[in-house]
Formats: structure tokens, C-alpha cells, sequence
């Protein structure tokens, strides 16, 4: 990948901040932190993470395995942010059918 590269003892991930919010690189950094030693650098476009493993050899591999979960975190945002509308307009019918006084109440 072009955004991978090994650099001395270190593998470095080059991330567009047009695509991934800050948000989500924290979360792949978190998931990553039992293993390796990270380090988070940022400019006005990219985000930059040097990888430094604890115990396995530097490959591009774990940019790439980065990368992955990158992409794991985005999409766990994405379904969570929908599935949260859906269980808001489940709950919001359970309330209507138990109670329907009570939803138009809280409508208001």
C-alpha cells in the first residue's frame, strides 16, 4: 500500500484527514497499543502513525493490518450511528403503543 512504509525500526501510516475523522484513528491507535508502541503526528492533511512493535519483526504488514482496522473502526461508526436511528424510532413505537399519552407529551 502507498500509505505504508518501514522507516528504521518503525512502520509508518500515512492517513488522509479527508477521510478518516480523529476520532477514528484514536480508536485503530487504542486497538493497537497491547502489541506495539505507537506515536500519532498530524499536519494540516495527514495524520502519521509510527508503529514500533514490542516483540515482532517490522514488516509492512502491521501498517497494513493498521489500515484494516481503520477501515473495522469507520464502518462500526457508520452501523453504529444507523442502528442508533433505529432502535430511537423502535423505542419511540414501544412508548407510543404502551402509552401513547405519554409519546405525544414528550413530542411536545
Amino acid at each position: 500500500m502507498e500509505n505504508v512504509s518501514v522507516e528504521g525500526d518503525a512502520v509508518k501510516v500515512i492517513i488522509s484527514k479527508k477521510i478518516y475523522p480523529k476520532e477514528i484513528v484514536i480508536s485503530s491507535v487504542n486497538a493497537f497499543l497491547s502489541k506495539n508502541y505507537l506515536l500519532i503526528d498530524a499536519d494540516e492533511n495527514n495524520y502519521y502513525i509510527y508503529i514500533k512493535s514490542q516483540g515482532e519483526e517490522i514488516t509492512e504488514k502491521i501498517g497494513n493490518e493498521f489500515n484494516n482496522e481503520l477501515v473495522n473502526q469507520m464502518n462500526y461508526k457508520i452501523s453504529s450511528s444507523q442502528s442508533k436511528e433505529i432502535k430511537n424510532a423502535y423505542l419511540a413505537r414501544l412508548i407510543m403503543t404502551n402509552d401513547p399519552e405519554s409519546y405525544k407529551k414528550e413530542i411536545k
